[in-house]
Parts: C-alpha cells; sequence; structure tokens
C-alpha cells in the first residue's frame, strides 16, 4: 500500500495529540470528546437544534490536531502549516522579472511569510465534511458557515480536470515529470505499465495543480446546479455533494478508463501517505 509507512506515524501521532490537547478531546484523549467541546463553547447558540460555527470546528481540528503533521512541511515562526505549500507563482518577496505571476506588481516586495504559501489542508478538511454528518444526522446540530470550506484539492478531483483536457501541463512540466517517473521507476524497481508525469507534492506543478483544482470545482458546482435546476426541484447541490457524487467519482472513473491496468490519476504524485 504506497504510503502505509506515513499514514502508521500519522496515527501514532494522533494518539499523542490526542493526549496533549484535554480541553478538545477530553482528560482520556478520546476523539468524541470534541462533540461536548462544541455543544458547550460559547460561541454555539442553543435553539431546537444546537447552532455550532464551523471555525469552532476547524479550530479544533486545526489546532487540537496540528502536531500530527511531519515537522519537515512549510512552518511559519517554527509552526508547522501541515498540508500548505509555497509556490512561485504567488507574491514573492523578490521574484525573478521572468516568473509568471497573476497578481499586479504594487511596487511593494511584501513582508509577511504567509503571502506565498497556498493553503490546502485536505485531509483536516476531508476530515471535516466526514465529522460533520453524522453530528447533523445523529445529533441534530447545524453548523453554521459550511461555505466556509473549499473543494479538495487531490488527484480524483483534479485528476478529473486533466483526464477531460481543462487542464494541461507545459510542455517543459511534463518532460520533467516524465524524466522524474523514470527516476522513480529505477529507484523502487516498479515497472512503468502505465506512464505518467510525477512531481513531489511541494513541486510547483502539483501546487497551482491543486489551487487550480479549488477554483474549477467551485466553477463545476455552479454549472452542475444550473444543468439539474429542473431535477432539483429548486434544491441545490451542496459542494460536499457534488465532491462525493460528482467529482470525485467521475475522476476515479475517468481514470480507470483512461489507464485501466494502474487506475492511476493522469499525474502522479511521489507522496508519504500525509498529503493524500
Amino acid at each position: 500500500m504506497a504510503g502505509v509507512e506515513g499514514r502508521t506515524q500519522l496515527l501514532i501521532r494522533l494518539a499523542d495529540a490526542l493526549e496533549k490537547k484535554p480541553e478538545f478531546f477530553g482528560r482520556d484523549g478520546r476523539p468524541g470528546r470534541m462533540v461536548d467541546y462544541l455543544l458547550s463553547h460559547p460561541s454555539t447558540q442553543a435553539s431546537s437544534m444546537p447552532i455550532v460555527a464551523l471555525p469552532t470546528l476547524w479550530n479544533v481540528l486545526m489546532n487540537g490536531l496540528a502536531p500530527i503533521w511531519p515537522p519537515s512541511r512549510t512552518a511559519i515562526n517554527g509552526i508547522s502549516l501541515g498540508d500548505a505549500w509555497p509556490c512561485s507563482s504567488m507574491p514573492q518577496t523578490s521574484s525573478p522579472t521572468n516568473t509568471f505571476s497573476p497578481f499586479p506588481s504594487s511596487g511593494q516586495s511584501p513582508t509577511a511569510a504567509w503571502e506565498s504559501i497556498l493553503p490546502f489542508h485536505k485531509l483536516t478538511q476531508w476530515l471535516c465534511y466526514s465529522l460533520m454528518q453524522p453530528m447533523q444526522s445523529l445529533l441534530r446540530i447545524h453548523f453554521a458557515g459550511v461555505e466556509l470550506l473549499t473543494g479538495l484539492p487531490e488527484y480524483r478531483n483534479g485528476g478529473l480536470f486533466v483526464d477531460t483536457g481543462v487542464l494541461t501541463l507545459k510542455p517543459d512540466d511534463a518532460e520533467r515529470g516524465l524524466q522524474n517517473y523514470a527516476d522513480y521507476c529505477r529507484r523502487t524497481g516498479v515497472k512503468g505499465v502505465e506512464v505518467a508525469p510525477m512531481f513531489e507534492p511541494s513541486d510547483d506543478v502539483i501546487v497551482e495543480w491543486r489551487g487550480v483544482t479549488v477554483g474549477l470545482l467551485d466553477k463545476l458546482l455552479i454549472e452542475v446546479n444550473k444543468s439539474l435546476r429542473n431535477d432539483l426541484g429548486g434544491n441545490e447541490l451542496t459542494l460536499a455533494q457534488l465532491l462525493e457524487a460528482g467529482s470525485w467519482k467521475g475522476g476515479r472513473e475517468i481514470a480507470e478508463v483512461s489507464r485501466p491496468n494502474t487506475k492511476e490519476p493522469p499525474i502522479l504524485i511521489d507522496s508519504d501517505g500525509t498529503v493524500f
């Protein structure tokens, strides 16, 4: 199983994180204690159904589980940011003149360290989506501010846009990715049945791909709801519903057709299992 070692270490660190945050997980370090924290939080509104602000749950997951992420990740002031990555297309303190940036120059170099970083927190967001569902259906908790969550920037959703031709790699990057894959096969002894470009998670190609995927998922949701307007009877699909039944499922199925032997995405990521 790809990434099994990284995921094992993540589970070990999870146990430590639960013990270190009794305010979220209780003195016995049980994940379910977060429900007690949410319901008793000053921002939670008590009514016929409890109304919990999404940032309250997000704070539990981001701060309570911060120690589980590898310390080698992007950090600011010594604090690991988890699934957040620098990208040369973002504003830089000093950017080469030949580097493309979508941001107009203001004549002043940014000084904040976070300005060059794209935050994704894909696994934390996925966990957030997954935790909300049982709390909504079983505990009748309403979460206010769900629209603050983004689409999940991972290889199935992103692969959908590559396999359908919405996104394509620049020729130089495609060549470099294929060379990376050849080097990976030689290093690991893997036989490349179906060849695809490969990059590390920190590579600009992957960071840009994931960032664009977030934006395209928002646009896709609008178009899907337009197309299904008559079938939905005045209702609309949520982003979570689109992800589960649409883009993720579609990305997996088109990968099976495009690469039937491996069912891999069109762009491979040399990951340790703690990002995807």
